[in-house]
């Protein structure tokens, strides 16, 4: 006779927040240059960011990078929008499963989590804030 099935307790201290929006994270090389790449988040949350992308494939459990999101309120550039900033640490990173026709037509995509080490930075401007006369 089998253990009857507990059901999952969920172990993240934050709840995530579903959100698809462009990213960028920006690492230092070995040489000590900046880098920047793209992606996309699917989640959200107060501790960290979970993306996709294409730029993963060098990146390291416990590199620390900068990573940015921009999110227009609304749906359109010109209202107000919120942007967050912050350090982070990459959690883990790793290949998507793909097909191989996706594959060939759009290059490997990455899963990566990042944690952040320290609280980031929340911004709430509009479109003419940033491009207002002093």
């Amino acid at each position: 006779m089998s253990a009857p099935m507990r059901p999952s307790v969920e172990r993240r201290r934050y709840r995530r927040l579903e959100l698809s929006v462009p990213l960028v994270f920006t690492l230092k090389t070995k040489a000590g240059a900046s880098v920047s790449r793209s992606g996309v988040t699917a989640n959200v949350s107060p501790g960290g960011i979970y993306f996709r992308t294409q730029g993963a494939q060098d990146l390291l459990p416990h590199q620390e990078l900068t990573v940015s999101i921009i999110v227009p309120r609304r749906g359109t550039p010109s209202e107000a929008t919120v942007s967050l900033t912050g350090e982070a640490r990459v959690v883990r990173a790793e290949r998507l499963a793909t097909s191989a026709d996706a594959l060939a037509r759009d290059g490997e995509w990455w899963g990566v989590a990042v944690q952040f080490t320290c609280r980031p930075r929340v911004d709430l401007s509009s479109v003419d804030d940033l491009f207002a006369c002093p």
